[in-house]
C-alpha cells in the first residue's frame, strides 16, 4: 500500500509488482477481501489475498516472458480505468496471443477492492 497515494499511483505501483513478478509486492495493493473478475465474460471471479495469489501464481507459471505495457491509465475518484497490451499472453490451454485488456480497479484507502478485466 502506498499511503497517502492517489488511486492511479496504488495501480501504477500494483502494475510495476506484476511486470517484476513479485506475487507478495502485489498482494500488498490488494485490501483482504478483494475480488478481481472477468467483468466482459464471466469465466472467473476470485475473492481474497489467498485466491489472488493463486491467480497471479497460475498466470505467471503460464507465462515465463509475462510484461504488461500501460498503454493509457486515469482516474477518477476511486476508480482507476487502465488499458494494458500483453505480448503473447497464455490462458489454459489458448495458444500465446497479443492481448489488449481494459482493467477498471477501485482503489480505496490506499488499497485495491476490485480489478474488473474486460478483454478485447
Amino acid at each position: 500500500m502506498l499511503e497517502g497515494s492517489g488511486a492511479v499511483e496504488v495501480v501504477d505501483a500494483q502494475i510495476d509488482a506484476y511486470n517484476a513478478r513479485d506475487l507478495d509486492k502485489i498482494l500488498t495493493y490488494y485490501a483482504p477481501g478483494a475480488v478481481i473478475r472477468d467483468a466482459r465474460d464471466g469465466r472467473f471471479e476470485d475473492r481474497g489475498l489467498d485466491a489472488i495469489r493463486a491467480v497471479f501464481d497460475t498466470v505467471f507459471a503460464a507465462n515465463p516472458d509475462l510484461h504488461a505495457d500501460t498503454e493509457e491509465i486515469f482516474g477518477v475518484r476511486e476508480w482507476v480505468a487502465a488499458h494494458v497490451v500483453v505480448a503473447t499472453f497464455r490462458s489454459g490451454d489458448q495458444i500465446a496471443q497479443d492481448v489488449h485488456w481494459l482493467e477498471v480497479y477501485r482503489v480505496i484507502d490506499g488499497l485495491v477492492h476490485e480489478l474488473n478485466i474486460y478483454r478485447a
